[in-house]
């Protein structure tokens, strides 16, 4: 729960609108957001983003996952920009492509339910249909060692203990 507070507490003073897909909202009460459930429960991320993106007001949807502690607002915004004339704008940092720190079309919420129906639940299944814009960090003006921290996932009680020592640094890009 503080990991998400952290998330929304970085993201609510540049994004007029941010809620959260949850099958347990009963848990983020207090946070006072606008939340959602899937609407295609134990399919994974792809779920996740659909009930996003039907939930989302503004045509284009800044996602990320809960667990990834160092959000930065300012990469964030720059995603929104890069993602003018395509559906998706995707990190891909390190060989690695970031499908949850990534900017999404609400138009595109069909495509994720086609995806969905057809028994697939990779986000690059839903690649296929969209336009993407796979963008690197050095055009999100990040050095090798800022998008390691930024695009940073923990999963394990070591990355816990990892992003544990980060806090005690200066404040991320």
């Amino acid at each position: 729960f503080p990991n998400i507070r952290r998330i929304v507490e970085t993201l609510r003073p540049h994004f007029p609108d941010v809620c959260l897909v949850t099958n347990d909202p009963g848990a983020y009460e207090d946070l006072g957001l606008p939340m959602t459930r899937d609407r295609y429960p134990g399919q994974g991320p792809v779920a996740g983003v659909h009930a996003g993106l039907l939930l989302a007001r503004f045509d284009r949807v800044f996602v990320v996952a809960n667990d990834m502690p160092f959000v930065s607002a300012d990469v964030a915004l720059r995603l929104v920009e890069l993602s003018e004339g395509y559906d998706a704008a995707v990190p891909e940092v390190g060989g690695q492509v970031h499908t949850l720190y990534a900017v999404y079309r609400k138009e595109t919420a069909p495509h994720f339910e086609a995806v969905l129906l057809e028994g697939k639940r990779r986000l690059v299944d839903v690649y296929e249909r969209i336009r993407v814009r796979y963008v690197r960090a050095e055009e999100l003006g990040l050095t090798p060692e800022e998008a390691e921290r930024i695009f940073f996932n923990m999963n394990t009680p070591e990355e816990y203990a990892r992003a544990l020592a980060w806090t005690e640094e200066e404040p991320q890009k």
